[in-house]
């Protein structure tokens, strides 16, 4: 039978926090050690110990690292998602003044129609119905955000989204229903 060999203090406490890292528990380490070297059951412990202080601190860097991290993420998700009810209804009546640009030709624009692509020269009733409908829509949901009246719901008779009349009303550059 070979004699095993007897390992220091310091490359015991080495070889001991290799199996704590790899998430041995303290019994198979005492047997890996003791099946490799010679090691009294004391001293082993002792050198536990010391091995489990080095390993704790090693622990806490790490949950520190992962909470600032952590809190890092959370703020950027935060910063990006989280935005004031004011910052919500500016963005609805921006997106409200896109759309009657749009309508008024301000702005130029294509629509796909079936194949076709056509510019914003002169929109097709169905588009400028359908711009219509997406302006009323954020109209409704801004109200609701400011606690407004709900604005008044339009239903078109005529199934094939061409209405029979339509009457617009703009006072100072603004539509009114």
């Amino acid at each position: 039978m070979t004699q095993k060999k007897r390992i220091s203090k310091t490359e015991s406490i080495k070889q001991i926090l290799v199996l704590l890292r790899e998430g041995y528990a303290t019994e198979e380490i005492l047997e890996e050690i003791s099946s490799n070297w010679e090691l009294p059951e004391t001293t082993f412990y002792n050198h536990f110990k010391e091995a489990k202080v080095t390993y704790q601190s090693e622990l806490q860097k790490q949950q520190k690292e992962i909470e600032r991290v952590r809190l890092a993420e959370a703020k950027k998700v935060a910063e990006k998602g989280l935005k004031s009810k004011f910052e919500r209804d500016l963005e609805l009546q921006n997106d409200i003044e896109y759309y009657q640009d749009v309508l008024s030709g301000k702005i130029k624009t294509t629509f796909i129609l079936g194949q076709k692509v056509s510019a914003t020269e002169s929109l097709p009733i169905q588009i400028v119905l359908l711009i219509q409908k997406t302006i009323n829509d954020l109209r409704i949901e801004l109200s609701k955000r400011l606690g407004e009246y709900a604005t008044t719901q339009v239903e078109l008779t005529n199934k094939n989204f061409i209405p029979d009349e339509v009457v617009i009303t703009i006072i100072d550059g603004k539509r009114v229903d």
